[in-house]
């Protein structure tokens, strides 16, 4: 399995922003070039003790283990790999979410998710990491639990772009 797809991959799992990226780009329409970390990545980097925690629907558990998270090595890899390609001379990046569920029809989760710009291709790794927990920050849990939402989120897919 990949955890690093870009615009010619099956975009089921990319989430809102990244969908429209990759149907822009796939189009012809000048796109700044851009990669996403898919919410796989996510499950993959977790080690059993954060597995257990973050499934038990306890918030604050679920924030708490999960502060030693860090990409698993085949994602960390991949997400390199990336970069060489997307940024051979160091370019800044924007590191941001896509969510399945931001901008659906019955909630959006619209600014809910941190968003890191002008990112330095070493640091992106930490970054992507910070998108995922912010997934768990109390903002998100008190929209989830207004709209009757299930505790437990689901972790956005990670766009990371080239900035302009």
């Amino acid at each position: 399995m990949r955890y690093v797809l870009n615009a010619s991959d099956e975009h089921s799992c990319f989430g809102g922003k990244a969908g429209a990226l990759a149907t822009l780009t796939t189009r012809g329409f000048p796109v700044p070039d851009w990669f996403v970390v898919i919410p796989e990545a996510f499950n993959v980097s977790l080690k059993e003790r954060q597995r257990q925690e973050v499934f038990s629907g306890n918030p604050e558990h679920m924030r708490s283990v999960l502060a030693d998270l860090t990409p698993a090595d085949i994602v960390r890899e991949e997400i390199v790999i990336a970069l060489e390609e997307l940024c051979p001379d160091g370019e800044f990046l924007a590191v941001r979410s896509s969510a399945l569920e931001e901008d659906g029809s019955e909630s959006s989760f619209a600014g809910q998710f941190d968003s890191f710009l002008f990112v330095p291709p070493d640091d992106v790794p930490e970054k992507v990491v910070a998108v995922w927990m912010s997934g768990f920050n109390e903002r998100v849990q008190a929209y989830r639990r207004e709209r009757g939402m299930s505790i437990l989120p689901t972790v956005p897919a990670v766009l990371v772009q080239r900035m302009v």
